[in-house]
């Protein structure tokens, strides 16, 4: 329990590109409000500091490490620092070798009524569907402008696009996506979206993916009730939006828990009237492979209400997909994805593909990058595999050297915006 003078002030730091995370920071914030403590982005300021960690790759754990000494060293001498988001539940381990204070995961948010003596529970807090992540993610007015920046990427690709296209027209480029014009991620463009009225769905999945550490945290799939959900979406269609995202650890689980399915959300969804689109985040094929006719058909007949769907492939081998233990074969999910290019040409579909899981030869890696050669993705994100601790992925033998992952991970970039920004021309 905290004994603070007024103002109470608090800082939140969270990582950008982790959305649901983003959430957690902006209901925390908005939950701080509602109990009289004031925002700040003041380290010094401060009199509770929240690190909203991140341990979804050992890239991010390790930011994440460094991030809480930074804090450690700059706070006030008498002020609280908590670690919360994934990595105490992912590597309490690491964690304990730079901070023995407070720490809990993203499903224990509830730990800090008790420690702020709050009159307002943070599960009676509204979570947020729209939010600046810049006030919880950067310090100083240079990182927020190039935080903006990338918040603002959907808008800058528009005001040029027909620059670009003017450019390929030229060059004999047939290709619309313009995209990978530059070095970014291309998918993250539909992530980082802040025109985009947000919508929590559920937290946690029912796979078990060797590779995967985040589920340690998220926990089994724990669903949100229908009708709250078509609440949501109405008063945001109320507000003016236009454009909504599902997001949840994996969309595709929806309802499992609590006896129901994603395509019964989406029917509801598009019952709404309106002018809107919807886009759904981080679907596991195994989901379309098992309800493929049910939900071709309602995605077809809503084609003007629906603009993105990810369906993470993450690779196109058999061995490999067996060995991240993912529940489908390539046999089962390439002729569904084909067949919902074909039907639906105006889906985009995104996707996510690991490289360098152990195992991996340079032929699974080259057929992977061929399939998205021909496929031809709105979206990519290509992240190399980082075996977390705990993890089966982690004990199992040929594992890749760093420099090869690194090397296939640029490679498969590159491969990318060139076969599909150019066509495959030099």
């Amino acid at each position: 329990m905290l004994n603070i003078k007024q103002p109470k002030k608090v800082y939140i730091y969270t990582f950008p590109h982790c959305r649901r995370r983003n959430i957690d920071a902006a209901w925390m914030g908005e939950y701080f409000k509602k109990n009289g403590w004031q925002l700040t982005q003041s380290i010094k300021e401060a009199d509770l500091l929240m690190c909203n960690s991140c341990a979804y790759v050992k890239e991010k754990e390790e930011a994440s490490i460094k991030k809480i000494k930074m804090l450690k060293e700059n706070k006030k001498k008498d002020a609280l620092l908590i670690v919360c988001g994934c990595l105490p539940d992912i590597n309490k381990p690491r964690l304990d070798t730079v901070f023995e204070g407070i720490s809990f995961g993203p499903r224990s948010l509830d730990r800090l009524d008790k420690i702020i003596s709050a009159k307002i529970s943070i599960n009676e807090v509204k979570e947020p569907n729209v939010f600046d992540i810049c006030q919880f993610s950067r310090e100083n007015i240079f990182d927020k402008f190039l935080l903006n920046f990338e918040f603002s990427m959907t808008f800058f690709f528009k005001v040029f696009e027909s620059i670009l296209k003017s450019i390929c027209k030229a060059l004999g480029v047939k290709n619309k996506n313009i995209y990978t014009a530059i070095d970014y991620q291309p998918a993250e463009i539909y992530y980082l979206d802040k025109d985009a009225f947000w919508i929590r769905i559920a937290e946690g999945c029912l796979s078990s993916c060797t590779y995967c550490i985040e589920r340690f945290a998220t926990g089994k799939v724990s669903s949100k009730p229908l009708e709250e959900i078509i609440g949501v979406f109405q008063e945001g269609l109320n507000k003016g939006y236009k454009k909504f995202s599902l997001i949840a650890t994996d969309c595709g689980a929806y309802g499992q828990d609590i006896g129901l399915d994603l395509h019964t959300l989406l029917k509801r969804i598009f019952e709404c009237e309106g002018d809107y689109r919807i886009s759904v985040l981080d679907v596991h094929p195994k989901w379309l492979i098992g309800d493929f006719e049910r939900l071709k058909k309602l995605l077809k007949a809503n084609e003007d209400k629906i603009d993105y769907i990810n369906f993470p492939v993450q690779s196109v081998s058999e061995r490999v997909l067996k060995m991240m233990n993912r529940e489908y074969t390539m046999g089962e999910l390439k002729p569904k994805l084909i067949e919902l290019k074909k039907e639906i040409p105006s889906l985009k579909l995104i996707t996510h593909i690991i490289v360098g899981f152990p195992g991996e030869t340079e032929k699974d890696f080259h057929d992977t990058l061929d399939f998205i050669k021909n496929f031809k993705f709105e979206g990519v994100f290509f992240n190399k595999c980082t075996e977390g601790n705990n993890t089966l992925a982690s004990q199992m033998p040929n594992r890749i050297p760093r420099i090869i992952k690194d090397k296939r991970l640029l490679q498969a970039r590159l491969f990318y915006k060139k076969q599909v920004l150019f066509g495959g021309k030099k």
